[in-house]
């Protein structure tokens, strides 16, 4: 079975250089040491419009199919480009709730620990007070003057 591809320069069997150059591009080769000075990327060329001279009808349906799936290309490449642009902006949107959301956090956290301190101090007055009112209540018992049935104490 014969390669499928061949290095230029190389020629298949007893093929000539410019055989072998001719089969590499398609057969489409002049091959009379033109530097494909007639080529313009912009499709208007030396010989007018698309610069293609008399095999036009052949060649032109393969440059409108190559032409419209360039076409393609670029339009996906669009919708590429703005997917990731408004995925950069909702990035953005989320890294911005995210940062209030931590700012947040950190308030309600010192807003915990101020009421835990407030509601810790309000338990411990209350402690105090019954302690302190118990401790009076028990000295008005306990050292309470005997009175005598004279009223002399």
């Amino acid at each position: 079975m014969p390669p499928k591809f061949s290095r230029p320069g190389f020629s298949r069997g007893g093929e000539s250089e410019a055989e072998s150059k001719r089969a590499l591009l398609g057969g489409n080769s002049d091959d009379d040491g033109e530097d494909y000075e007639d080529f313009d990327p912009s499709g208007v060329g030396k010989r007018g419009r698309g610069g293609r001279g008399p095999a036009a009808p052949r060649d032109d349906a393969a440059l409108r199919r190559a032409r419209q799936e360039v076409s393609d290309v670029v339009e996906i490449m669009r919708q590429n480009v703005s997917k990731v642009l408004e995925r950069g902006d909702h990035l953005e949107d989320i890294e911005d709730k995210s940062e209030r959301l931590m700012d947040s956090s950190i308030a309600f956290k010192r807003g915990t620990k101020k009421l835990t301190w407030n509601m810790w101090w309000q338990h411990i007055k209350y402690r105090i007070f019954i302690i302190v009112g118990v401790i009076i209540t028990l000295l008005i018992i306990i050292v309470k003057p005997q009175t005598s049935n004279d009223g002399r104490v």
